[in-house]
């Protein structure tokens, strides 16, 4: 952990716009990646960056700590829950398809911790993002 100066320094960057990390930016998505795929995602060929960089800008940290600190434990805690949804995501062949981009697991910790802002920024028909709630169980603020 950095000292007061530099952290607030990287809390300033990150707030400017999620394009100031490019490659702690790539790192996180290829965690994300790796950890869909585990739970048994189909991973797409391409990530959605338009919906990541909404994401990412959600978080007050830089993109190593989103991972680090957020992201990871939250996974880490509810390792049981991601399993069965991504087991009932592979039976499915018509559920969300937002659960095969590698960075779902941040969308769905930040419908748990922070839906009002999720559903402001969302980028797309608000139907994509009903259809998680159903899968996660987290009702949105409609």
């Amino acid at each position: 952990m950095g000292n007061d100066r530099t952290d607030r320094a990287d809390l300033r960057r990150c707030a400017c716009t999620a394009h100031d990390f490019p490659a702690a930016r790539a790192a996180l998505v290829r965690q994300l990646a790796r950890h869909v795929g585990e739970l048994g995602g189909r991973p797409a060929a391409t990530a959605d960056t338009e919906l990541f960089d909404v994401l990412l800008g959600l978080y007050d940290r830089s993109p190593n700590k989103v991972w680090s600190e957020i992201v990871r434990p939250w996974m880490d805690a509810r390792l049981s829950k991601l399993q069965l949804v991504y087991a009932e995501h592979q039976a499915l062949a018509n559920d969300t398809q937002l659960l095969d981009q590698p960075h779902a697991p941040m969308l769905l910790e930040r419908l748990e911790h922070d839906r009002a802002r999720v559903v402001d920024r969302w980028p797309y028909e608000i139907s994509e993002l009903e259809a998680l709630q159903d899968v996660w169980g987290v009702r949105l603020l409609l």
